[in-house]
């Protein structure tokens, strides 16, 4: 599965196969009056869990730790329980990771996100048609 480009540009069409055609969803969760949850906060948790270090994460995604740090503190405050530990420096040099709550929600994000992209594949020739 492709996570949401943030800047989604159209396909190029190759010679002689018609124009091309492409369509994104994008999943946001909303609680409160404010995003819980969403393509930004989601490859967050992805890269902590790859990376283990909020550096090296925020680093990845080319964001500033601060950055980083805020979408972690908003995503433990938008749910019941932590979905990311955060452990500081020290000899280590500290460490984030999922928690069993994080790793849950991550998974049911995805299978949310596949089975919208199965559903907008379904349809999507029928748009396509319309099209110029």
């Amino acid at each position: 599965m492709k996570p949401y480009p943030r800047n989604p540009k159209p396909k190029k069409a190759k010679a002689g196969s018609g124009k091309a055609f492409s369509i994104y969803n994008r999943i946001m969760v909303f609680s409160g009056g404010h995003c819980a949850l969403g393509p930004g906060r989601v490859m967050v948790m992805e890269q902590i869990a790859k990376h283990r270090k909020l550096s090296l994460a925020a680093k990845e995604m080319g964001m500033s730790y601060m950055k980083a740090w805020l979408l972690v503190r908003s995503l433990n405050r938008s749910f019941s329980k932590p979905v990311i530990e955060l452990a500081r420096g020290g000899k280590k040099g500290g460490g984030a990771q999922l928690t069993a709550s994080g790793r849950k929600i991550l998974a049911l994000y995805r299978k949310m996100e596949s089975q919208a992209d199965k559903s907008l594949k379904a349809d999507a020739g029928k748009i396509k048609r319309h099209l110029w």
